[in-house]
């Protein structure tokens, strides 16, 4: 009964027999320097739980089909523009809110507990579906881009498990796609002009909910910055807090339409976070931070 009270779970939880194997090595991890095989197991484990809740949301309510391409087989800028094409998003305009547009293509979006908080993303397949996990610990424009990155293996790696020898290699294909998809090069050609200053980089990271580094180096790689030029913004980012923070960006991380709806006071019948959490004998913490009820706010 104290082990149920510290942690704010149902006496039920104890004893929960039928969680799905997840085994580390079928998962793509988008984790800090710093996060060890622990780290990965406490995240893995917290997916394993919002397995229960992802169950009973598609057993409850009608949700959009999985809508995907399979671009396995393509460079990963190019899988990203042919993307954005079949999801309706043109070739320069800004991405909506990323964990809607996942949720409107059949693709699950949760977040992770504190707990896992070593560990930025992760997503796999499950029951045929795919599902991203996601923490907050950054800025909302890395959320933005973490999620991404997850759609980048969702879209190019299904058929292919990471491993020590292509992790590395997939990890940097995700992040070119993650960058295309959000930053598209033709955006860049359209709306910057051909020496972009800081204030230009300010108003385009602005416009496209991305970050100022993020788009720095984007524009490098497109070709848009020499070397020279490139290393004197970095500079003046770093200077002005831009390494570890986004000064004056989003003040608030995306929210989830669909958590929003299936938890909404307004629906009949109605169902609390907490009820679910009972339904489900899963810890409250799990059921609020996987369907993002905590609107958390940016550090200035």
């Amino acid at each position: 009964m104290e082990l149920s009270s510290a942690l704010r779970a149902p006496e039920d939880f104890f004893w929960i027999d039928d969680l799905p194997e997840l085994n580390s090595d079928t998962v793509n991890f988008r984790a800090g320097r710093k996060a060890e095989a622990v780290h990965r197991r406490a995240a893995t484990n917290n997916g394993r739980l919002l397995f229960r809740l992802d169950g009973w949301i598609h057993d409850n309510f009608a949700l959009p089909p999985l809508d995907w391409l399979d671009l396995s087989h393509e460079t990963p800028r190019l899988a990203a523009r042919l993307l954005r094409e079949a999801w309706g998003l043109g070739s320069t305009n800004p991405a909506p809110n990323m964990v809607q547009l996942c949720e409107s293509r059949g693709i699950s979006v949760y977040g992770l507990t504190d707990i896992a908080l070593a560990v930025d993303a992760f997503s796999l397949w499950h029951e045929s579906r795919p599902i991203i996990f996601v923490s907050r610990r950054k800025t909302p424009e890395r959320s933005r881009f973490d999620i991404a990155h997850e759609l980048g293996h969702i879209i190019l790696h299904h058929d292919r498990l990471p491993s020590d020898e292509s992790s590395v290699a997939q990890e940097s294909e995700a992040d070119a796609f993650a960058s295309e998809f959000l930053i598209p090069q033709a955006a860049l050609t359209e709306y910057l002009p051909s020496l972009p200053r800081i204030s230009d980089i300010f108003n385009f990271r602005s416009s496209f909910r991305v970050s100022a580094m993020a788009t720095t180096v984007a524009l490098h790689r497109a070709g848009r910055l020499t070397d020279s030029a490139y290393k004197r913004r970095c500079l003046d980012l770093r200077r002005q807090g831009f390494k570890t923070g986004e000064p004056n960006g989003m003040t608030a991380y995306e929210r989830s339409r669909i958590m929003d709806h299936v938890f909404s006071t307004c629906r009949e019948p109605s169902m609390t976070r907490t009820a679910a959490a009972a339904e489900l004998s899963l810890p409250t913490d799990v059921i609020d931070h996987g369907t993002f009820k905590t609107q958390l706010r940016a550090v200035a």
